[in-house]
């Protein structure tokens, strides 16, 4: 995996290589093994491209011309069958040059046109240019782990794997985002609003098309996920599919040319695909890495420490303190290009520090797992919901009892994976059920016009998340769907929104580590979609992800057995706040000063939440919301400092000057 950049230029004016290097210059540390650019249609478009190399070491540099040399690419991802696609395409006469799958994508291109993109199975951003089409297309896969972000104008389309290869750019204005402070920054699940306002980002499961003659370039959807319940389907079907399609998952993510070791919790996901990995690589010994948060309830050592010894493989914990947290909170936040809910992001970014010293390019993770197998604890407490709604007394009473339960069981995830409210007997429901999501947007909004400052932003007054995140799953039909097959919908948007860039591919290519995500394989993912939901949550065991437990279960190691879902969070805001450099954080990003100069913010209410939060219980429901709120604002204004008020953005890698890839003839 890579980073890709270009710049599509619409007048006479022609594409300055200089700018090109910026671009690839600040995005170095996604690719520190070389890196490239390429001029066409008489120097108006220009694709750039830094290189992790992982496939093909020796062939497989990018950009990339066809053999006809008609078609250019700059490519960031995998494309996990393209060995099946590589031997179809050379019965039809195809001709490769090079092993590497961004020449099978070319190829694909050649040969299916714009349909393409539906035959890819992979974690994918790319940019193609059609000389003899005058055509720019650009795709991002299902569920946006690679990102793809862009800047249209009427004079040039720019494009890049992150913001900062486009902020980079003097002539880029930095601001937030109106639209992202209405959305991402109380998680409504929006996946493509960009933090940075003229910069747009792609949305998951749609490509970019421009033309020459065309005023504005369109976008278009090529994927939506659609549940298409298979009544043939019986459970010991669905279970024999689980077990094949996630043991091809994992076969096709550990080809490499380069080593492949796990990133190991003591949770569920980890677990199976650290063991699916040692069951299939037999004599060779597979490495796994832990984040261990020292003396914390979430130090995950212990359990990780111990299924890794009964599995077998090697095992490495990184201890991570709140000092560390602290020291290294400012450089993770420039790298996430994104706001916090949770310090755990920076004890990701540290792992992919320690895995990558360690002689590791390539990790194995299990980022998607809850989002597809009903794994967050919301997708209970809505079940629960439900029945605390239903005219029968007796399924009331056992939903009063399933509470009780939940909220012993789950207390570790409370305040940011399920809040104690009831708010939601009384909240719209503009998806046909109680919605947890929705629920959490409506009481965090009602805030919004006394935290931020709407006429410094260009915000309306009535505008509001929870408007736009109706209005953004508008059409979908989640209305007509079981309640729990909308609130996946709902929760797979995050992926691109939150998860992946704060626990995947940003703070791991920030050490040019590429993460692999088994759980997200198109085949795995898709039979999900035709399984009946009683498959999916256990309710009466409160037991979560049944599926994979019914699948997957003889996989675990003895102590893995009955491993319930628990949340990968790190101590909290406030745990940040009494170490020393945390609380230099706090005075230097949240004073008076830092607040007005910012301007996103109202200061009187950020000084009032302070002090609440400084004297509430910790262990209440409140203080649990006002912490993640001020970790929001904290980190918020972290961003500004890095990404909107330095002049100059740069790299930790030292970037060569770019090779220069010649038309081919």
């Amino acid at each position: 995996m890579c980073g890709i950049a270009g710049i599509i230029k619409r007048g006479p004016e022609l594409v300055e290589e200089t700018d090109l290097a910026q671009m690839l210059g600040a995005q170095a540390h996604r690719g520190p093994d070389g890196s490239g650019v390429a001029l066409t249609d008489e120097g108006r478009v220009g694709f750039g491209h830094v290189r992790l190399s992982i496939i093909d070491l020796a062939t497989g540099d990018q950009p990339l011309w066809s053999r006809d040399g008609q078609t250019l690419i700059t490519f960031n991802g995998e494309i996990y069958d393209h060995s099946e696609h590589r031997r179809a395409l050379e019965k039809d006469g195809f001709v490769f040059r090079t092993r590497s799958d961004t020449e099978v994508i070319v190829n694909l291109y050649r040969r299916y046109g714009l349909n393409f993109l539906s035959h890819l199975n992979g974690e994918f951003s790319f940019a193609i240019w059609d000389r003899a089409e005058r055509r720019f297309l650009a795709a991002r896969d299902r569920y946006g782990v690679k990102p793809f972000f862009y800047r249209e104008t009427t004079d040039e389309l720019l494009f890049a794997s992150e913001a900062k290869g486009l902020l980079v750019l003097p002539r880029v204005p930095r601001a937030f985002s109106g639209a992202h402070v209405m959305t991402g920054l109380l998680s409504a699940p929006m996946p493509a609003v960009s933090p940075f306002a003229g910069t747009e980002v792609l949305r998951p499961g749609h490509y970019l098309l421009w033309e020459a003659g065309q005023v504005k370039s369109k976008t278009i959807e090529y994927w939506r996920p659609r549940y298409e319940l298979q009544p043939s389907l019986s459970s010991g079907e669905a279970i024999e599919q689980t077990r094949h399609y996630f043991s091809r998952a994992i076969e096709r993510r550990m080809i490499a040319d380069v080593p492949v070791c796990s990133l190991l919790s003591g949770g569920l996901d980890s677990t199976l695909v650290t063991a699916e990995m040692a069951r299939q690589s037999g004599a060779r010994k597979v490495s796994a890495f832990t984040i261990g948060f020292s003396h914390s309830e979430y130090d995950e050592t212990e359990p990780a420490t111990r299924i890794a010894r009964e599995i077998g493989v090697t095992h490495e914990s990184l201890p991570v303190s709140m000092n560390d947290i602290a020291d290294h909170l400012e450089d993770c936040i420039g790298q996430i290009e994104l706001h916090l809910f949770n310090p755990s992001a920076v004890g990701k970014f540290l792992l992919s520090r320690y895995v990558r010293d360690r002689g590791f390019k390539v990790a194995l993770t299990g980022e998607g797992s809850d989002e597809l197998f009903a794994g967050y604890p919301y997708f209970k407490l809505e079940a629960i919901w439900r029945r605390l709604e239903s005219p029968d007394p007796k399924v009331r009473s056992s939903g009063r009892h399933l509470l009780a339960r939940f909220r012993k069981i789950e207390s570790r995830s409370e305040g940011i994976l399920w809040n104690r409210t009831e708010s939601w007997r009384r909240m719209p429901r503009p998806f046909g059920f109680a919605s947890y999501i929705f629920t959490r947007i409506q009481e965090f909004e009602k805030y919004l016009p006394v935290l931020i400052n709407y006429e410094k932003n260009g915000i309306e007054p009535g505008d509001s998340p929870s408007q736009r995140l109706a209005a953004e799953f508008e059409g979908w039909g989640l209305e007509g769907l079981h309640p729990l097959q909308a609130s996946l919908i709902l929760s797979r948007s995050q992926l691109a929104a939150y998860i992946i860039p704060t626990l995947g591919d940003r703070v791991e290519m920030a050490h040019s580590i590429e993460g692999r995500t088994p759980f997200l394989d198109t085949n795995l993912a898709e039979l999900t979609f035709r399984v009946p939901v009683d498959l999916q949550i256990d309710l009466d065991q409160l037991r979560e992800k049944r599926l994979l437990h019914e699948a997957l279960g003889r996989l675990l190691p003895p102590s893995a057995k009955g491993t319930r879902k628990h949340p990968f969070f790190s101590p909290n805001w406030t745990a940040l706040w009494q170490t020393r450099r945390g609380r230099e954080l706090f005075e230097d990003y949240l004073s008076d000063v830092a607040i007005e100069r910012v301007g996103l913010f109202r200061r009187p209410f950020v000084r009032r939440i302070l002090r609440l939060w400084r004297w509430l219980p910790q262990n209440s429901s409140l203080r649990r919301r006002i912490d993640v709120l001020v970790g929001i604002v904290l980190t918020t204004q972290i961003l500004h400092e890095r990404l909107i008020c330095r002049k100059a953005i740069r790299s930790g890698i030292h970037l060569r000057p770019p090779r220069r890839v010649v038309e081919a003839s």
